[in-house]
């Protein structure tokens, strides 16, 4: 292969990744999609980054009711709910088409196919695609005010989690499946339009909680439990505690 046909293929290479990550890829908050490709119906207003430091860790307690105060007791239908349905997900994508072709072009031919096993992964993850499961929740849990799109998980009675934490899981856990490195998969989910939104540092964290689980199972990864994301998820309290983030805030008083 002469140097201009390595140097053309490079070329080519470069610009199917900037076509394919060139927007957010994985599913981040309402903020960080072009408009054009988020229908208002299926997202929440903007979100500023709430302050979700305590000065005592989230305790791993049953009790629904939260610390120091007279609130009635916690309702986790809703995180019950996102959890089991990002498992499912997971499980389902695992044996999905889509996946088994991403997987096939990347590792076939000595990497000639790799731009097109990216531009396949962009198409299934992109907003609104069927890999975004930001619309699936709304309409799973008729997800309306602000408030709706937070709501806490079983053994964490101080904090609420962000819907959008549940895709990044399943992007970040099915993206290596389909064997796409973890440093891509990061950098192409940190890639915005000009404008567009910010690079949230919780994001990253939930996608390493998909990683880890991948870790996990990677010799069987249809072995994934729900039950398994859950406790991921509350593994990473104080990490998120540590950053300025929109997937995580503080229970609110009267919810």
């Amino acid at each position: 292969m002469t140097r201009t046909k390595v140097f053309v293929g490079v070329l080519v290479f470069t610009l199917v990744l900037i076509l394919c990550f060139g927007t957010t890829v994985h599913a981040g908050s309402p903020t960080l999609n072009p408009p054009e490709l988020n229908p208002p119906e299926l997202n929440p207003p903007d979100l500023k980054a709430p302050d979700i430091h305590t000065d005592n860790h989230p305790s791993s307690s049953q009790d629904n009711t939260p610390s120091g105060t007279n609130q009635p007791a916690l309702d986790f239908t809703r995180g019950d709910t996102s959890i089991d349905f990002i498992h499912k997900e997971i499980i389902k994508n695992l044996d999905s088409k889509e996946l088994k072709e991403i997987k096939n072009d990347w590792n076939c031919c000595w990497g000639l196919k790799k731009p097109k096993a990216l531009y396949k992964f962009y198409q299934v993850v992109k907003a609104n695609g069927p890999w975004d499961h930001k619309p699936q929740l709304q309409k799973l849990m008729n997800l309306r005010k602000i408030d709706d799109f937070y709501y806490p998980i079983k053994g964490d009675n101080q904090h609420e989690y962000f819907y959008d934490l549940y895709s990044n899981i399943h992007y970040a856990y099915i993206g290596r499946a389909a064997g796409l490195p973890e440093s891509l998969l990061t950098r192409a989910s940190n890639v915005h339009l000009p404008g567009v939104g910010r690079t949230d540092p919780g994001d990253n964290i939930s996608l390493d909680i998909g990683y880890e689980l991948y870790d996990k199972h990677k010799g069987d990864p249809s072995k994934l439990t729900a039950e398994e994301i859950r406790q991921a998820i509350l593994a990473k309290r104080k990490k998120y505690e540590s950053v300025e983030t929109t997937q995580v805030q503080g229970i609110k008083d009267g919810k």
